[in-house]
């Protein structure tokens, strides 16, 4: 018998895990190589366990025994009870770069999947160059006159502060498969080393991909992002912040009250990070008399300030603990070098400079969150710094320091990007308005920039991006560059940054671009608020704005008004909603039941055509030949007896007048009464609403049923009879029966005949029973001889009951959410 259960078992999971590929329907996009870049599984049913997913994503990519895909184990979120996990690609072992497949799951199965699949066939593992030849081709791109790890003074601050004797600056290189022309149309899989250079002089940090076979440098991805373009705080006023007490007059610029840290130093205009110090108070009052000196101290208070509201908004808003997702502790350096024009996140540390010719000290709230922002990103999508992922990149940091501007300052400018730090007024950037900074607001349109400056115009290009989650949030009217007219209502800053925050976290893959980025926050919107959700359209109808993708995205028409009315000779009004711009909307409706009152291009009003007429009517809005019926019911509900029979069953049924559902009549209540029955031969057990019969029986019962809705009530009293079974009538199954929340007990079951009411149920007391139930795994969790199985205390998951009675096998899979 144990040998049975477990081929059955092995059968189940290999049913699961044997869909080789999804349906042509449920992809939404693909790449330019036709490989599916964003699946939705709305048929395919694929388990969400690590070897489930592996086997899936082989078989859906077709790849050879030596790719596989591993779960990142440190990456994953859930939310609205969905589970989202990464999958990271490998080929023979090698990890290949930004080869990652985003999944989540709903219940146990896959629901979305997307990312980027590196198509790979035979390359060449072993690399030619040493570790060391290749790091002097990177050194040779880099040509820096200085590098962080040739100052003893750089390398024992870095064993200090990742508490290591083992760190240092010095680049190890690491083996990984990196596409070459990684933003063309034919991307060619090489085997590369990885080097993270961090260079003093000139600044600048980067991650290097160089050809393992002859030094080609493939990708350089900049980790430096520059802005480029209770204290007395320098813009931010008097606020209140947490600071340490070192003695007893002695308090310092960190915070451990949020995550593990919030560190604050000073630099002292200096550029190595070992001879920061501690911003000192003797009082903990850190007024302006003290810090809005010629130093510009006061800018260590915004800084500080900045970090905490930081923290605190991406922990309330979107439950991320700090920058990483597990806490990290965010470091500040104020006054970086001599006059600098700038302030950067380096991939594990904020720097602020104090400006010189164009900027005031670069710690206004919204760069203070721009740049630990890119903190976020690198933890989440790690966008590459380059071409459109790269504006994409940018655009997320400038969204998260409006926001948190939002959060920490309402009553300033959200949507103008450093305007407190420019010398002479201004901004840097406008989302609002950004061609007023000559960056684009529509795709491809005027001053997008298509030349390889500044990464491949990240800063530029952003506008898009940025212009998006205004109109997102906002919402505008207007035409774009492209000619495309648009009229968007807003659905608040709230939504947006919830949808963009997910798309994110979850979906935004390192080399995301903004046709993908338009899918993919779709996506996030409908799993956020639902699939026809006013969110998840005006997701895309902002996208079409911007000049990315087309304008399909439109909520279904609806008919708002009542679903029932009375035999009387009130007036109704019914509404179109979701009605698109410039649509003229031809109204009908049934002229046996209603009479017209008046009609609106948006609205028809219209009153029952006497005070006797009962049943069904409907009012019709065409709208450029496109039909949108309201049902209504009109007067008492109307009760009618039918006999619907299926394989196993024929049961008694409720219905409305025309075939209708009752539903439609409104009910609010049903009342069942069998006034009389009689019966001769076996009747027992329970049926349909209480009515049940034997396997051999002359039956007759007279029910009374009365319904009610907000018009009133109707009964009807009908006889039912039931003639003699034929002779193949009493055929005996066994099932499962759902007792209450996630208990079965075992039913022998009568199967009835045709023109029978019901079956014939009985509970299992003394017949043998050997009940087994397993996990998704395959492995036994419960086994038992009672007929009752109770499943309330097992943890959330998919289980298979296996039962055999009087030896016959019965099974049922089960989902506890």
């Amino acid at each position: 018998m144990k040998k049975r259960i477990l081929e059955f078992v092995s059968v189940f999971f290999l049913f699961a895990f044997g869909y080789s590929q999804v349906k042509e329907n449920e992809i939404i996009s693909k790449n330019s190589r036709g490989k599916a870049e964003l699946i939705n599984f709305s048929e395919t049913k694929i388990n969400s366990d690590d070897k489930s997913v592996d086997g899936f994503l082989k078989k859906q990519f077709k790849t050879k025994s030596e790719v596989e895909f591993k779960k990142d184990k440190n990456k994953s979120l859930i939310e609205n009870n969905l589970n989202s996990e990464k999958f990271q690609q490998y080929y023979k072992g090698i990890k290949v770069e930004f080869g990652v497949q985003n999944i989540v799951s709903e219940n146990g199965n896959l629901k979305t999947a997307n990312g980027r699949f590196v198509e790979i066939q035979n390359i060449n593992t072993i690399p030619k160059l040493s570790e060391n030849q290749a790091l002097q081709f990177a050194l040779k791109n880099i040509n820096a006159k200085e590098y962080k790890w040739e100052k003893k003074e750089n390398e024992e601050f870095i064993k200090k502060e990742q508490n290591d004797k083992e760190a240092t600056f010095f680049p190890k290189g690491e083996i990984v498969i990196i596409e070459k022309k990684l933003f063309g149309n034919t991307p060619i899989p090489r085997l590369a080393y990885k080097f993270d250079i961090y260079a003093s002089n000139p600044l600048s940090r980067d991650l290097i991909y160089v050809d393992a076979e002859n030094g080609e440098i493939l990708l350089k991805d900049p980790v430096i992002k520059h802005i480029l373009g209770i204290g007395d705080k320098r813009y931010s006023g008097q606020r209140n912040f947490e600071t340490q007490q070192v003695s007893t007059n002695q308090f310092k610029l960190r915070d451990y009250s949020r995550g593990s840290g919030i560190e604050t130093l000073n630099l002292n205009r200096g550029t190595d990070y070992s001879t920061a110090t501690d911003f000192i108070d003797n009082d903990n009052n850190w007024s302006s008399t003290e810090y809005n000196n010629v130093n510009k101290d006061n800018a260590a208070l915004d800084a500080h300030w900045g970090a905490g509201k930081t923290y605190d908004y991406f922990l309330q808003k979107h439950g991320r603990n700090s920058y990483n997702g597990t806490g990290g502790v965010i470091k500040s350096y104020v006054h970086y070098s001599n006059a600098y024009d700038n302030a950067f996140w380096d991939g594990q540390r904020m720097t602020y400079g104090d400006g010189g010719s164009y900027f005031t000290p670069l710690t206004s709230i919204d760069v203070v969150g721009h740049e630990i922002g890119h903190g976020v990103c690198s933890s989440t999508a790690n966008l590459v710094y380059a071409n459109e992922s790269g504006a994409i990149n940018e655009s997320l940091s400038d969204i998260w320091g409006a926001m948190i501007e939002y959060f920490a300052e309402p009553t300033k400018q959200t949507y103008l990007i450093g305007e407190e730090i420019k010398i002479g007024g201004g901004a840097l950037r406008s989302m609002i308005n950004p061609k007023s900074f000559n960056h684009p607001n529509t795709y491809g349109g005027q001053f997008w920039y298509t030349g390889t400056g500044d990464n491949g115009g990240v800063h530029t290009n952003s506008g898009v991006f940025n212009h998006w989650f205004y109109i997102l949030a906002e919402g505008k009217n207007g035409t774009n560059d492209l000619g495309n007219a648009y009229n968007i209502i807003g659905i608040g800053k709230e939504k947006a940054a919830k949808i963009v925050y997910r798309a994110e976290s979850v979906y935004f893959t390192s080399t995301t671009n903004y046709l993908q980025a338009r899918d993919l926050t779709i996506q996030s919107a409908k799993d956020l608020y639902g699939a026809n959700s006013v969110e998840a359209v005006t997701v895309c109808q902002s996208w079409y704005s911007v000049g990315v993708g087309s304008n399909d995205c439109v909520l279904p028409l609806e008919i708002n008004g009542n679903n029932v009315i009375c035999n009387s000779t009130v007036n109704y009004t019914y509404t179109i909603t979701n009605l698109p711009p410039n649509s003229t909307v031809v109204w009908s409706y049934s002229t046996n039941a209603l009479i017209l009152v008046s009609s609106t291009n948006t609205s028809i009003t219209v009153k029952p055509v006497n005070s006797t007429y009962n049943g069904i009517a409907k009012v019709t809005a065409t709208i450029a030949g496109k039909v949108t019926d309201k049902f209504i019911w009109i007067g008492k509900p109307r009760i009618d007896l039918q006999m619907v029979s299926n394989s196993n069953y024929v049961d008694l049924y409720l219905i409305g007048a025309n075939s209708s559902d009752i539903n439609k009549q409104g009910i609010t209540s049903t009342t069942w009464v069998k006034t009389a029955s009689t019966n001769s031969g076996n009747a027992g057990g329970s049926g349909f609403e209480g009515f049940g019969h034997g396997p051999n029986y002359n039956w007759t019962a007279t029910l009374q049923i009365t319904a009610t809705n907000l018009c009133g009530s109707s009964t009807i009293t009908k006889i039912v009879t039931c003639a003699p079974p034929s002779s193949n009538c009493n055929s005996i199954t066994y099932e499962l029966v759902p007792t209450s929340n996630n208990q079965f007990s075992i039913y022998e079951i009568v199967l009835p005949c045709v023109g029978i009411i019901g079956t014939e149920t009985t509970q299992l007391y003394n017949k043998p029973i050997e009940a087994h139930v397993f996990n998704y795994q395959g492995h036994e969790v419960l086994k038992t001889n009672f007929n009752s199985i109770n499943l309330s205390g097992f943890k959330s998951g998919i289980y298979i009951i296996k039962a055999i009675v009087n030896n016959k096998e019965i099974s049922k899979k089960i989902i506890i959410k």
